[in-house]
């Protein structure tokens, strides 16, 4: 009997917890796709899209999420 396993490469995922906090001001509604990406010491993220759950992006709201992704290092920046 013959077993095969494949090795997947190794995916050490973190979990980066992200708050957002939206404006008081009046704008249109969002209906834009809303992502995150993270730059870190070692590499980057994929673009973290962020799912809108009840509104969570409407006017003077906050938003928490906590997303896993591959561990970047040092967080150095996000756009």
């Amino acid at each position: 009997v013959f077993h095969f396993f494949f090795m997947l490469p190794f995916f050490a995922a973190v979990p980066f917890k992200i708050e957002i906090q939206t404006g008081n001001r009046q704008v249109e509604p969002l209906d834009s796709p809303v992502y995150i990406q993270i730059y870190g010491t070692a590499t980057k993220t994929p673009k973290l899209f962020l799912e809108s759950v009840d509104g969570s992006f409407s006017r003077g709201s906050t938003s928490n999420f906590t997303i896993p992704s591959n561990n970047v290092g040092e967080v150095m920046c996000y756009e």
